[in-house]
């Protein structure tokens, strides 16, 4: 934990026994040979008068070897006999991160600082100590029920459980929600639906903004998972709060089909998975994994990242076990014998939309002479955006102008999009995701 303090403040000359012991216990330590340095370093506090550079290399190795009280009693010695020694509150906050007080440790870390300001190490122990606490404090943290209330009215919460369509996304803070919420459209004219699913970390901890400033024509319910035992907890929380007799999972990843299940086992509802996009792709998979499988090749680190690969390779091998599977394209559709359920949208509101085509291509500043290719969703280079690009400039026609609908993904496409000579190219950034029919109306 100290490897890098060598003889600080040592004077070889007025002690040259002390010398030679602290160099041969330096050299072992060096060689990671702990215990054997650890013996040397007790020899010389043994021989000779308090030594800080002693007191420092024992009260280190003591924190290293799980001798927590000897390490306290060395830094106690420290701290009265030598007060200014720069590396006992970084040796301290070791200590102290060992008993796991993490609050402590910053604060120590952080008088560490103020003692060697240009000490690198210093501060990865405590960005280390921050995290830990911030993580300690999220793992206790109760697990909260959000809900994000429909826009208009609503049959749902009104509904008897056996009558509910409840979708379920596997994460709602980014665009997989988007297939999610037009799942879930499609169907509330004609059942009480609503939506929910998790929020990991990793995608932010709040409802994905082009929902979140949408006018949502079903209620959504959330909460936020730092932990697979908060997701959990989670899932269980909503089986109990949002009963319902059909769970429609959007996409094959493990999230999304363990909370069908968990409704399958506690309330016998059935499930259906809809299919939208090759999830193994995404995640660089290899194939659908049975349960065995998925253990073998189980690292604890995935438990933090339930969407990740090996769990999305197990969601693949659950679909068969699914009440039905739902496809929006062909292709999939055939390759897993699912239903095809095409992209909709409210008839109504598209209808409304198509009335407002005028005013909505004015808004945008086109004039009732431009054309438009229009790209709506996030724009990522896989997609095709910059194949599109160059078509749209093969074309040679002034009236015609490509419009990208979406947030910056890709930095780097989009300077690549705007060097292309004689490319009419217009951004339009995050829109709430009630605007889409207006939006390829245009």
């Amino acid at each position: 934990m100290t490897d890098h303090i060598a003889n600080v403040g040592f004077d070889h000359q007025s002690a040259p026994r002390l010398a030679t012991l602290v160099q041969d216990a330096e050299a072992l330590f060096k060689a990671e040979r702990f215990a054997e340095a650890m013996a040397v370093f007790e020899t010389a506090a043994q021989l000779h008068p308090p030594h800080s550079t002693v007191l420092i290399r024992l009260a280190g190795l003591s924190t290293r070897m799980g001798q927590l009280d000897k390490a306290q009693a060395y830094l106690s010695v420290l701290r009265e006999r030598f007060p200014d020694f720069q590396w006992t509150p970084m040796v301290e906050g070791d200590l102290a991160m060992a008993r796991l007080d993490y609050a402590r440790a910053i604060a120590l870390y952080r008088e560490a600082q103020t003692r060697m300001p240009d000490k690198a190490a210093i501060k990865t122990r405590l960005d280390e100590a921050v995290a830990e606490h911030a993580r300690e404090f999220s793992w206790n943290a109760p697990v909260e029920i959000e809900i994000w209330p429909a826009s208009g009215p609503s049959t749902f919460l009104e509904a008897a459980p056996q009558d509910r369509v409840l979708v379920v996304s596997w994460d709602l803070g980014h665009n997989v929600a988007g297939r999610g919420i037009t799942m879930a459209e499609t169907i509330c004219d004609t059942r009480p639906t609503a939506m929910a699913g998790p929020l990991f970390p990793t995608y932010g901890d709040a409802l994905w903004s082009p929902l979140a400033e949408a006018d949502r024509r079903v209620p959504i319910a959330g909460w936020r998972a730092p932990h697979f035992r908060h997701f959990l907890e989670g899932a269980l929380k909503l089986v109990k709060t949002w009963p319902a007799a059909t769970v429609w999972v959007s996409k094959p990843r493990f999230p999304g089909l363990l909370i069908g299940l968990l409704y399958r086992e506690i309330l016998g509802a059935r499930i259906i998975c809809d299919l939208d996009d090759d999830e193994l792709a995404f995640v660089k998979g290899s194939a659908p994994r049975d349960f065995n499988s998925f253990l073998a090749e189980f690292n604890p680190q995935d438990w933090d990242r339930p969407h990740g690969r090996t769990w999305t390779e197990l969601g693949m091998g659950i679909l068969p076990f699914v009440d039905a599977v739902t496809s929006c394209n062909p292709v999939l559709a055939s390759r897993n014998t699912a239903t095809l359920v095409r992209h909709g949208r409210s008839q109504i509101a598209a209808q409304n939309a198509m009335a407002r085509r005028d005013a909505t291509r004015s808004e945008l500043g086109y004039t009732p002479s431009d054309r438009v290719v229009l790209f709506l969703g996030t724009p990522r280079r896989h997609k095709g955006l910059v194949e599109l690009a160059h078509a749209v400039v093969a074309l040679n026609r002034p009236d015609v102008e490509l419009c990208i609908v979406g947030s910056v993904a890709d930095p780097d496409m989009e300077r690549e999009l705007s060097a292309i000579p004689g490319l009419k190219l217009r951004r339009i950034g995050a829109q709430p995701f009630s605007r889409v029919l207006d939006l390829t109306g245009c």
